[in-house]
């Protein structure tokens, strides 16, 4: 897990006028660990790819299911 918080301020003239903030929560995932929340979630698994460019799952930085429910 990995948890952050983005802080944006808005300056006029050096000075802050306002700041918001955005928590944010991210979670990394194994191939493996997908496959069971989309097949329990009810998705069926079509295609895995391991980028967009459509290269194979073992070879690829990125993790793309395509489903259907």
């Amino acid at each position: 897990m990995l948890d952050v918080e983005l802080i944006y301020r808005i300056n006029h003239k050096e000075k802050p006028v306002e700041e918001h903030r955005d928590k944010l929560r991210l979670r990394y995932y194994e191939g493996d660990d997908l496959r069971t929340l989309l097949r329990d979630a009810g998705f069926t698994i079509e295609a895995e790819y391991g980028g967009y460019a459509g290269q194979p799952i073992e070879q690829g930085n990125e993790l793309l299911f395509i489903c259907h429910k």
